[in-house]
């Protein structure tokens, strides 16, 4: 009687312990990426994940369409799939600018002049791009496309600057529409995009993505620099 008496008052005490102790959550997958001679990190954001099998083929094809600067993370949502790419992230470096240190005052400064030259803006409305997009989905997927949309400056804050923006691929068989928004900054010293889509569902989407691709550089930043008193 004793022994049953203790076996049930230890399972209670158990049970009392388990419901008073909340379950540890999953450490975050850390991703590590390779920007010019720097290796940075970042703990992956919640609901997305690195591409594996099918998904890095794709990852790997769509990064050799950006000839201007080097993709250098992918992250998919974890449930996209081939058919389902409706919202992802990439971080690219700029080519030009792979084998500099910058301060981000100084980079900034550099973009924000940028920004403002007639050279930047008449290349951002010019349908090369576009055109630049179809040729390559035409190459890599064997699918004629014709895309419209485009992404602009939008501003610049103490620690971005900030683009965005909107595309439309038609194809024969559908036609998709994505929102994106970036923050082009340094980290660690070396300058970054850091880019977030979503399918577009009007401007208050690409208001949406501005903030999260710049909160996502923010917390790059936050893991690879040290803190200054």
């Amino acid at each position: 009687m004793i022994g049953a008496m203790t076996a049930r008052a230890c399972a209670i005490v158990a049970l009392l312990l388990s419901a008073a102790s909340p379950a540890l959550a999953a450490e975050p997958e850390v991703v590590r990426f390779q920007v010019g001679d720097k290796e940075l990190h970042w703990n992956v954001p919640e609901g997305y994940c690195p591409p594996k099998g099918q998904m890095a083929s794709l990852a790997q094809m769509m990064a050799t369409m950006d000839t201007q600067n080097v993709t250098v993370l992918t992250l998919y949502a974890c449930d996209a799939t081939l058919t389902k790419l409706d919202r992802y992230i990439l971080v690219k470096a700029p080519v030009a600018a792979l084998m500099a240190t910058l301060e981000r005052d100084q980079f900034l400064k550099l973009m924000e002049a940028e920004f403002d030259t007639p050279a930047f803006k008449a290349f951002l409305d010019k349908d090369d791009v576009n055109g630049t997009i179809d040729k390559g989905m035409e190459t890599l997927f064997g699918a004629k496309t014709q895309t419209s949309g485009k992404v602009v400056p939008m501003g610049m804050d103490d620690s971005c600057a900030i683009i965005g923006g909107s595309m439309t691929m038609q194809t024969q068989q559908a036609q998709v529409a994505i929102g994106v928004g970036g923050c082009l900054t340094t980290a660690a010293g070396k300058a970054i995009l850091v880019a977030t889509y979503e399918g577009y569902d009007g401007p208050d989407t690409v208001r949406t993505l501005v903030q999260r691709s710049r909160d996502f550089a923010l917390s790059i930043i936050a893991e690879n620099e040290a803190p200054t008193n």
